[in-house]
């Protein structure tokens, strides 16, 4: 440093020069197509399995003779324990509802099918629901589902084709009362006529059947007209109402002879209550996910709508009490899930 200063500072700088370049590269290659592909996490057994496998191989621990054996039965355990997980993740579906936001992701792992109800708005879209479903190994979406044209429910639709490029938009044909939302959403899917696909009763996306609105039918408030959505998964049988106002859900009686079901998944209304007395008569359920939000103030569920439900028999959870919630339904049977582990299980 001392006889040549001119040569230690050229290091330094070039060493700065070079990580430089490494970043730049290493940023332009996940730009190119297919540099990457997004995975489910791997569970428990299989992270032990896998280190266990790694540390012996690279210390030679499970190649010595009185380890092989038994390295070998372990080995043949985990296909056995990995080939069924996969058996019955083939099988199950799973419904997520994601906190912070009023979307409900369905998956199956098999990458048959996915649908994402509602979006949130742009701030919940990058911040929770696009990081959910790469976490979930999702890439792009199969389909989305706008249940109605309130900016809390499907404001972030812009920016979520843009990341995960939905083959398919279905929405209601009732008219977005917002005039600048609706202008939005009109440009957006303008620019790509194949996306959009109007439903109403009768109307099926994938395992969904619509039972609400009714074509023709355009009430005065947004919340009136939601998609109210109905399933049967392996025998359980699913209803999704959004966050239907007082008025569709009369309409929703008056027309559906039986709208029993053992899973009731709704959002709050910013106007009245959702599932009044007279609806639960008519659906009977055994859990009820009242999927609320702290924000806006509106769709968070009341003390008074709380204390209602809470003298049902059934079993009732909230987003903002316990965070996200996941359903998996099997063959075999369904339970509610969040991050701490079952809350409820039918078996």
């Amino acid at each position: 440093g001392s006889w040549l200063a001119h040569i230690t500072e050229l290091f330094n700088h070039a060493a700065w020069f070079f990580m430089k370049c490494m970043m730049m590269i290493s940023w332009w290659v996940t730009t190119l197509p297919g540099a990457f592909h997004y995975v489910r996490g791997p569970d428990a057994y299989f992270l032990v399995a896998y280190y266990t496998g790694l540390f012996g191989l690279g210390t030679g621990w499970l190649l010595h003779p009185r380890v092989r054996r038994w390295a070998l039965g372990g080995f043949v355990a985990v296909m056995i324990v990995g080939i069924t997980q996969w058996q019955t993740d083939s099988q199950t579906v799973r419904l997520n509802l994601l906190p912070g936001t009023p979307a409900v992701f369905q998956e199956d792992f098999t990458g048959r099918s996915n649908l994402l109800v509602d979006t949130g708005d742009a701030r919940g879209i990058e911040s929770g629901v696009i990081p959910i479903l790469h976490t979930r190994g999702i890439d792009a979406l199969e389909a989305v589902a706008l249940t109605h044209g309130s900016k809390h429910q499907t404001a972030g639709l812009t920016n979520l084709i843009k990341v995960m490029s939905p083959q398919i938009v279905y929405r209601s044909h009732a008219k977005i009362r917002s005039t600048r939302y609706s202008r939005a959403i009109d440009e957006l899917l303008a620019a790509r006529p194949n996306l959009e696909r109007r439903v109403s009763v009768g109307d099926r996306m994938g395992a969904w059947e619509v039972l609400h609105p009714l074509r023709g039918e355009d009430q005065s408030r947004n919340i009136d007209n939601a998609l109210v959505l109905r399933a049967r998964f392996h025998g359980v049988r699913v209803l999704l109402m959004s966050d239907l106002g007082e008025v569709g859900q009369e309409l929703l009686v008056r027309r559906v002879n039986n709208l029993r079901a053992d899973l009731v998944i709704t959002s709050v209304p910013n106007f009245g209550e959702p599932l009044q007395p007279w609806l639960l008569e008519a659906i009977e359920p055994r859990v009820i996910l009242v999927h609320d939000s702290f924000f806006p103030l509106g769709e968070r569920a009341p003390a008074k709508l709380r204390a209602r439900l809470a003298r049902l028999e059934a079993q009732v959870f909230y987003t903002t009490d316990i965070g996200g919630i996941r359903v998996e339904i099997t063959p075999g049977g369904w339970r509610v899930l969040n991050a701490s582990g079952i809350l409820w299980s039918s078996r």
